[in-house]
């Protein structure tokens, strides 16, 4: 019976095997990189065999990390179990340029699989300053000081920061890491995968080290002033001996942009441009057509205001516009672009030229204010003789008080008037009074409508962080059983933020630091909600920062996110 059991299933487990589609996917990280900087490539696929990368150039050069592991996952709708095989490498490239990677082949005997490119871009290598350094420091076994690319810098312009660790005996592994931070607030991104930590030999000082960069972040300072970077702390090992080590600090000046800036600034410190399309050039009036804004540029470019369309006469913007960005960090700041798109009402006629749209940004490069301007736009209007009718109605219920009394106003005259006449009548001034009084309940109506406008819009703000923290709990979702250990843990870091944002009802769209987070859950008295909230952020640093691969389980740290949200009350 055994045996004939075994004889249905045996072919029908070897025929769902053979009828599995192949699939070969090429994963590289971070795809923003720069000059000597530590990527990884990964070759995820269901079939096993020799692994091979097209169109690296000569200037990419293999590094010494090789890992290859095992991962199965089952499709819950159809309960059908898929292994895949991962293989990765490390590597550095050598000159700047965009580059197109791949296809990576899986060669299984006679047969070959093709995966997907990738694109990379690779900037020129950003130059770092060291700070300062201390006697002291150098008696020390090891020693971290804070570099910078920048010590003096424009408001809205970014940095880029790293830990500089020099030792002198050869390192194997850290923990403990405490990142810097600074006494003001500082958004920052990280940068390159942190996991991917190459130590290489250097002479300082008259001295051999061991060296290496850590923990490499994108940082946008707020406000002016000098603003401090406190130091770090890491213990460094070697076997099992280690060496806590505390760095020095560093100082960033930080200038106010100058005073009286154009009209039209959108608060970009960087370089920007702006494009404009309009999705027809003939139109009745009356109706809506579609106008597409696009600002792309690199600096601080997520940060900027939404611009001022300056509109002639007669071209009305239909409710609020819809806004896509698609920007990404990378050591030059915040590069790529953001789409506005506008439903603009034509209450006028005839031949009319839209003008371009102006923006204004700063250059710190020039320190100077920069004016860009889109192309202009034809278009001819139709005119819509019931539109006129429709619109000449409104304009008179819109019309204002002293408007309606200059008209009913009598005016001054020589002659006598009859004493039949209706001047000064109950029904004149019946008919003085009704037109004030409509244009004073309008007038109550159009503020009482701000005031809402701004309730819903600060609701809708509310809203746009909610919608975010379960995207991003999605996202952590997905990256559960991937080999993207960095970005799943920055997401749960991500999430964390955003819910808070929600719960304390943050109206403004931005990032609230770790200590704004502590600070309120002390004021609440939620020590034991403290408590997990911290464990929870120093599980991601831990994870995140490490030479190797963390044994930490993803599984454990999204449930503790899971029951921290619950919590939290979002």
């Amino acid at each position: 019976m055994t045996k004939h059991i075994l004889s249905i299933l045996v072919p029908f487990i070897l025929s769902s095997v053979s009828a599995q589609t192949p699939e070969v996917t090429l994963i590289i990280s971070p795809t923003d990189t720069e000059i000597g900087e530590v990527l990884t490539l990964t070759v995820k696929s269901n079939v096993q065999g020799k692994v091979e990368i097209d169109n690296l150039p000569g200037s990419f050069g293999y590094g010494y990390n090789i890992a290859s592991r095992m991962e199965t996952e089952m499709d819950h709708t159809t309960g059908n179990i898929t292994t895949y095989y991962f293989s990765s490498r490390t590597g550095t490239f050598g000159k700047s340029g965009k580059y197109k990677i791949g296809p990576a082949w899986i060669k299984n005997g006679n047969k070959t699989y093709k995966s997907n490119t990738v694109i990379v871009n690779v900037g020129k290598k950003v130059p770092m300053s060291i700070g300062g350094v201390s006697a002291q420091q150098l008696k020390q076994p090891a020693f971290g000081s804070i570099q910078m690319n920048e010590t003096s810098i424009y408001e809205g312009q970014s940095i880029v920061t790293s830990a500089k660790i020099y030792s002198k005996f050869e390192p194997t592994f850290l923990d403990g890491y405490l990142a810097y931070s600074s006494n003001g607030t500082m958004e920052t991104h990280d940068l390159g995968g942190t996991n991917n930590i190459k130590v290489v030999q250097e002479r300082f000082k008259g001295n051999e080290y061991f060296t290496f960069e850590y923990d490499r972040k994108l940082v946008f300072p707020s406000g002016t002033g000098q603003i401090r970077i406190d130091p770090y702390r890491m213990r460094l090992h070697q076997g099992y001996k280690n060496f806590e080590l505390t760095s020095s600090a560093s100082i960033i000046k930080v200038h106010p942009l100058p005073p009286n800036p154009p009209e039209d600034f959108i608060g970009g410190v960087g370089n920007f441009n702006v494009t404009r399309e309009v999705d027809t050039s003939k139109i009745k009036q009356g109706d809506v057509f579609k106008l597409f804004l696009t600002i792309e540029g690199v600096g601080n470019l997520h940060n900027t205001l939404k611009p001022n369309l300056n509109l002639p006469k007669g071209f009305i913007v239909y409710g609020d516009p819809t806004v896509t960005e698609n920007v990404t960090f990378n050591s030059r700041g915040a590069e790529g672009s953001i789409l506005y798109e506008y439903n603009i009402q034509v209450s006028t006629h005839g031949s009319i030229n839209l003008p371009g749209t102006t923006i204004s940004y700063f250059d710190p490069t020039s320190a100077k204010y920069i004016q860009v301007a889109s192309e202009d736009h034809p278009l001819e209007i139709e005119k819509d003789k019931a539109y006129i009718a429709i619109e000449e109605a409104a304009e008179i219920k819109s019309t204002t008080p002293e408007e309606i009394v200059s008209r009913t106003q009598p005016k001054m005259s020589q002659q006598i008037i009859s004493n039949n006449s209706i001047y000064g009548s109950p029904l004149f001034w019946s008919g003085v009074s009704a037109p004030i009084a409509c244009a004073f309940l309008f007038i109550f109506y159009l503020k009482r409508r701000e005031r809402d406008a701004e309730h819903i819009e600060q609701k809708q703000v509310i809203r746009k962080k909610d919608k975010q923290l379960g995207e991003y709990v999605d996202n952590c979702k997905t990256l559960l059983h991937s080999e993207k250990s960095d970005e799943f843990f920055s997401g749960v870091e991500a999430a964390l933020r955003k819910a808070f944002e929600v719960n304390m009802k943050v109206k403004q769209d931005r990032i609230i630091s770790k200590q704004e987070i502590i600070s309120h859950l002390k004021s609440s008295g939620k020590i034991d909600l403290l408590s997990d909230v911290n464990e929870l952020f120093k599980t991601c640093e831990e994870s995140r920062f490490s030479f190797a691969t963390n044994d930490t389980s993803k599984d454990q740290v999204f449930n503790q996110l899971t029951n921290v949200l619950n919590r939290i009350d979002v």
